[in-house]
């Protein structure tokens, strides 16, 4: 779906778009000249908490209060921090990519959703729903190579400098960057009225915070801890068996080809 903001009633972007849990473009959110020049004052206070790569990719979450307030205060983003439904991080994640460079079908970890804010160049979106039945690598978020009957199915969408995403949570999607310099802000978020979290990701997460303490961290460390919460043992040692069957089913082929 693609709306116009001057066609957006804000006080019902929860209850139409995000309740709906459908990615929604919204065009010309931001005055990108206006926030160019935010950033380009405000370069010291992009101060990386961690990050990669340099150009033509960087990524790095960063906690800027200017550049915060400036997106908060957005009408659309302003009633969304507002709903009693919603947690945002405060963190945001900031993204710099070149033309050509392709982020492969994944879902964003945690069961978060995204507001993602294209400040400058072009990407091109492909979605898929969580239900199809895309196999990930084992113990990540990132889809297997092929799989072309699944992947020919995804929705797609182009956004453009001053357009906002809403990526809901556990959608795969692919993003193909069509321009040098794209720039992008993530804005993370949890709908805590929606309960449900994919198995495979609730099971992941209660695996990980079991074999590394205090893996579970950040903003949202509630809403995790209340979905791990319901993970059984035995459900925690069946996913441990599931994800590694093909890891060592790989090891005993690569051996056997070893011997011949």
């Amino acid at each position: 779906m693609i709306i116009n903001s001057s066609e957006l009633s804000h006080n019902n972007f929860y209850q139409k778009i995000v309740k709906r849990k459908q990615p929604v473009l919204i065009k010309n959110v931001i005055n990108t000249a206006e926030f160019q020049q935010l950033l380009s004052d405000n370069k010291t206070e992009m101060k990386a908490d961690h990050g990669r790569g340099s150009v033509p990719f960087l990524y790095l979450y960063f906690d800027s209060e200017t550049i915060r307030n400036y997106l908060f205060n957005l009408p659309l983003i302003k009633n969304l921090v507002k709903n009693k439904n919603t947690l945002f991080r405060e963190k945001m994640r900031f993204w710099q990519h070149h033309k050509g460079n392709i982020s492969h079908f994944h879902y964003d970890q945690r069961s978060s959703d995204l507001l993602n804010v294209c400040i400058s160049g072009s990407k091109k979106w492909l979605f898929l729903p969580p239900e199809v039945p895309l196999k990930c690598l084992p113990f990540y978020n990132i889809a297997l190579p092929l799989q072309k009957s699944v992947k020919a199915q995804a929705i797609e969408i182009t956004m453009q400098a001053g357009d906002l995403l809403y990526i809901p949570r556990n959608w795969f999607h692919r993003v193909e960057t069509l321009a040098d310099n794209t720039e992008n802000i993530n804005i993370i978020f949890n709908d805590l009225a929606d309960k449900h979290m994919q198995t495979r990701e609730k099971e992941l997460a209660a695996i990980k915070n079991f074999l590394i303490p205090y893996y579970i961290y950040g903003d949202n460390i509630a809403v995790l801890n209340e979905q791990i919460k319901t993970v059984s043992k035995a459900n925690i040692a069946k996913r441990l068996l599931i994800e590694l069957l093909p890891i060592v089913t790989v090891l005993v082929l690569i051996m056997v080809l070893l011997r011949l």
